[in-house]
């Protein structure tokens, strides 16, 4: 795997470069009204910069298994 660069204006990763201020603060509230939210606020936590796999990769070849199918 190739090393992730990281821009050193992003104090926090996955996020866009976006400084929370009164009127975004308001955006926020006004969007929680509809049970909604900006996406770059949880970025970091639902989009990770480097894949972080569970399990294994499997690869099942069709000729194995056919007379299994």
């Amino acid at each position: 795997m190739t090393d992730t660069t990281i821009d050193s204006r992003d104090d926090i990763l996955g996020r866009a470069r976006v400084r929370d201020n009164a009127e975004l603060e308001a955006y926020y509230e006004d969007l929680a009204k509809y049970e909604t939210g900006a996406l770059w606020t949880v970025a970091n936590d639902i989009e990770p910069w480097e894949p972080t796999p569970k399990s294994a990769t499997v690869i099942w070849r069709h000729k194995d298994l056919r007379e299994h199918i």
